[in-house]
């Protein structure tokens, strides 16, 4: 260590604390370390004291962490707080990994508590750990810390998502299934689309299509479809089937190479921790990562086989339900999705048991589900259904409505990357939430239907549980249409002109202009957003709580009536949208009214017609009631 001040040497040691002589005895196997090493040495405070934390990556790798102060002299003085102690990180797996930045929290006011961030890095792909330690007189309560205590990072599950399924007999269209994967907000980049769409056409010997003028899905399709054509079978029929099949192969080598270029831009560099947030960011090769807390159901749901004592009657039948219908056949899958949507947006005079039935017939639950994939049911419920009760579903609907505190103030908004943040995060919490109610509700529908008519039916109304369950999927569908549906922000319409306005219009509107594309959710809630700390609050913790406040069942503060969001998309000159929006639509008169004008907004005067006929005996029933 030098004193910059004076140019002298102010401290020479060992990083592993050997001696001289130790080291003169060591010279004819003498270990040099690698120049790319560079994040070896961390000093953290200042003044009288300071912290440094040192790293040798000789051998399996050794932390140290050396109190620091000045003498009088302009030379240092070190002590090792921990001496005696052998601080070897744990590497994420048995491959190869290589220890590539580290940071410290530690609190001048909690001097004895302390954190390290450990960044780790296998190629493009990187893995980050967390351990919280305290220092004590005993020796064993640290180093099983160090050997036990190491926290991973968990994935996004968005990252894993496969691409669509295609199956016979599927009536939706694979092009638009893969349209509104690979350009879903937050998965894939435009300059990654883009560049990906280049190299593809260069390898079709087609480059004109894909750098002719026409927007990006117009040129993705007519890049993917020149690549299949439509040909007829030995009887004369065209041949659907096998056309389906070779533009799907191909949207599936798309696909392929557009994660391999993702890939390259996700190299981890550097590690980050925001000083006055404690937040983590790892900074990649072209973007940037947040690190939050995880909910107490993403904890239970990224740690099978490790539970929590307390959350394991929970747990049980999570993993066991979602088992379960990943075992199950997609067509399958599919059927229950679609009935699912009938459930969630057409009102029905069934009852809650009349309606499982309804979903058990429509969805053919007795010839799709075997032997097989019942064993391993009653297998991971504990070997049979009596551990599926009231408590557990009341427990697991209370994991999914921890919201947050409504009355944390709003000092400072948003800016675009922090509203990013939170919508990426509401994607990841909606996705969650929905698989495990779905989850449930398939378990439900056939435990109602197969299980409660014979000796091991549980002891419970399950109909109030699947109505409660499509109450919840109502608003997790809501706000996956919202955070998953784009629009470009116009600007705003100026009521009044004078002469001031109009020399600053040309300004002001490239301005505005830029706001460019966003998701709905963002035009809509952009101005609730804030992520203000309060007394002893971090800023991972709060992000998290923020997500869980706008996915929360019984949350206030982002209820809006779907009434006032098609009257935003009207004013943004999207009637398509809002007619699209309508099937979350309330029933009262105003509700019927907007939709109304939604569709003459977009040219459908009759479907207009008929719901300002049903909307005005309503609104003047109301306007004499007032009057």
């Amino acid at each position: 260590m030098w004193n910059l001040s004076t140019g002298k040497l102010a401290y020479t040691k060992d990083m592993l604390g050997q001696e001289l002589e130790q080291l003169d005895q060591a010279k004819q196997a003498k270990k040099v370390i690698d120049p790319s090493q560079s994040q070896l040495v961390k000093v953290y405070g200042g003044g009288n004291s300071a912290l440094c934390v040192t790293y040798s990556p000789l051998g399996s790798g050794q932390f140290k962490f050396w109190n620091v102060t000045p003498k009088a002299d302009g030379s240092l003085n070190l002590n090792d707080i921990f001496e005696g102690h052998v601080f070897e990180p744990q590497a994420p797996s048995s491959e190869i990994w290589t220890m590539t930045d580290f940071a410290v929290l530690h609190k001048s006011t909690e001097p004895s508590d302390y954190s390290i961030w450990v960044l780790w890095k296998n190629n493009v792909t990187y893995r980050l750990q967390r351990l919280k330690f305290s220092k004590g007189s005993d020796y064993k309560p640290v180093q099983d810390a160090w050997e036990e205590g190491w926290e991973a990072m968990a994935w996004e599950s968005l990252r894993e998502e496969m691409g669509p399924a295609m199956f016979s007999g599927d009536a939706s269209d694979g092009t638009d299934k893969w349209l509104e994967y690979i350009l879903s907000p937050g998965r894939y980049t435009q300059a990654t689309i883009e560049t990906c769409l280049a190299i593809y056409a260069r390898g079709l010997s087609t480059k004109g299509i894909a750098r002719r003028s026409g927007s990006l899905p117009d040129r993705m399709c007519a890049t993917i479809a020149s690549t299949a054509s439509l040909t007829r079978k030995s009887d004369g029929e065209l041949d659907y089937a096998s056309f389906r099949s070779a533009t799907d192969a191909q949207w599936r080598r798309f696909s392929r190479l557009l994660s391999e270029l993702d890939k390259q831009r996700g190299e981890a560099m550097s590690l980050s921790i925001d000083p006055n947030g404690q937040m983590p960011w790892v900074v990649l090769a072209d973007g940037i990562t947040a690190i939050r807390d995880c909910s107490p159901l993403e904890k239970m749901w990224h740690n099978n086989g490790s539970v929590e004592k307390a959350d394991r009657h929970v747990a049980l039948p999570i993993f066991a339900a979602a088992t379960f219908r990943d075992s199950l056949p997609e067509p399958f899958l599919h059927a229950c999705d679609t009935q699912l949507l009938e459930e969630i947006f057409q009102e029905s005079s069934l009852t809650g048991t009349a309606r499982m039935r309804r979903f058990y017939e429509k969805c053919d639950f007795p010839n799709q589900i075997g032997d097989d994939e019942y064993s391993q049911l009653v297998s991971g419920l504990g070997g049979d259904f009596k551990n599926v009760t009231p408590q557990i579903y009341e427990a697991m609907l209370g994991f999914m409505n921890v919201s947050g505190n409504n009355d944390r103030p709003l000092v400072q908004q948003l800016a675009e990357f922090g509203n990013k943040l939170l919508v990426k995060g509401i994607q990841e919490t909606v996705a969650l939430h929905r698989n495990i109610c779905l989850d449930q509700l398939v378990l439900l529908v056939l435990i109602e239907n197969e299980i409660n008519t014979t000796e091991d039916g549980i002891q419970f109304e399950t109909a109030a549980v699947f109505e409660a369950l499509i109450k919840l999927l109502k608003k997790l569908e809501l706000l996956r249409w919202l955070c998953s549906t784009q629009l470009t922000l116009k600007p705003p319409r100026s009521e009044r002109s004078n002469s001031v306005t109009d020399k600053g219009s040309s300004s002001s509107k490239k301005v505005l202009e830029s706001l460019g594309t966003t998701t709905v959710f963002e035009g809509v809630y952009r101005h609730l957003f804030g992520l203000d700390l309060q007394k002893d609050e971090t800023l991972s913790y709060v992000v998290t709580q923020s997500i869980l406040e706008v996915c929360a069942p019984d949350s206030t503060l982002y209820e809006t009536s779907a009434s006032l969001i098609q009257c935003f998309l009207l004013n943004q000159e999207r009637p398509d949208l809002a007619t699209e929006f309508s099937r979350f639509a309330d029933h009262d008169a105003f509700s019927t009214y907007i939709q109304g004008r939604a569709f003459l907004a977009a040219n459908e005067t009759l479907a207009a017609s008929s719901l300002f006929k049903k909307a005005a005996f309503g609104m003047g029933t109301s306007m004499l009631i007032t009057l």
